[in-house]
């Protein structure tokens, strides 16, 4: 995975403050369920704003019964908090973006001292899907992460 702060002329020509590129291979779990870390909040700080990129469709060369990849971003308490689960195997919707939450109406945390914002991977189809079975794949995953700012006065 590869992890971007977007520059200034970045976060206001696109809203969004952090880039995150997650392929077939980072999804290396054995399971039919892949949970990546794509960054841990600071007290106070929230996620306003979630979207995707679909670069390439998700897909399975070593099991043909898998038949939907689906990407949600959430937390440890829920995985769809920021985003509801969007499929990335053989979609036309190469583009998606949710207005997520603000502090007073939920979503992380604020009284908490750290929180890990989760990408989920979830695979259905077949005998027995596995993430780790992807052979291409990639996705784009943009947040606009807003909080206290972190100047020490």
């Amino acid at each position: 995975m590869i992890t971007k702060l977007l520059s200034a002329n970045e976060i206001n020509a696109y809203g969004y403050t952090h880039a995150f590129k997650v392929t077939y291979a980072d999804t290396t779990t054995a399971n039919a369920v892949h949970a990546q870390t794509l960054i841990t909040l600071q007290q106070g700080q929230f996620v306003e704003k979630a979207g995707y990129q679909l670069v390439t469709d998700f897909a399975s060369t070593t099991d043909a019964g898998i038949t939907s990849v689906t990407l949600s971003v959430g937390n440890s308490s829920s995985a769809t908090v920021y985003a509801a689960a969007k499929e990335l195997m053989g979609t036309e919707i190469d583009f998606w973006y949710e207005i997520t939450v603000t502090p007073e109406t939920g979503g992380a945390d604020q009284d908490a001292e750290t929180e890990a914002i989760l990408a989920t991977f979830t695979a259905t189809g077949g005998a027995t899907p596995l993430m780790s079975e992807m052979t291409s794949g990639e996705v784009h995953i943009y947040l606009r992460i807003v909080g206290p700012p972190s100047i020490i006065l």
